[in-house]
């Protein structure tokens, strides 16, 4: 079910310094807000403010794993392979899973 909109129609406006921006946008990249307004509101209302956790350098290298994982399961169904070949692809699809679970597990904060 979809959540009805909030109707806002009230505007804040607040002065900072350079440095307190800066910061302020520093403090919304690394909360898990998907808008700056809402970051914001939160933040005014004193209300908690969930922060993402997690090494960001690795999305490209996972957005990337799970693109060779499609390919694997496209592949391993390809009716022109034989059923050997399907097990090799199948067994390095294991190894692979293994691998990657081990370094989601060691980049996981502690």
């Amino acid at each position: 079910m979809k959540k009805s909109k909030i109707l806002r129609n009230k505007h804040v406006e607040v002065a900072c310094s350079e440095q307190e921006f800066k910061n302020i946008k520093a403090l919304f990249s690394v909360s898990a807000s998907t808008s700056f307004g809402d970051y914001v509101r939160n933040m005014l209302q004193a209300k908690p403010v969930r922060l993402k956790y997690g090494n960001a350098s690795l999305d490209p290298l996972i957005e990337q794993l799970v693109a060779v994982r499609n390919c694997m399961e496209v592949t391993i169904n390809h009716p022109a392979l034989s059923d050997e070949d399907k097990v090799q692809i199948r067994s390095l699809q294991e190894e692979t899973k293994s691998i990657i679970n081990k370094i989601a597990n060691a980049c996981l904060p502690k």
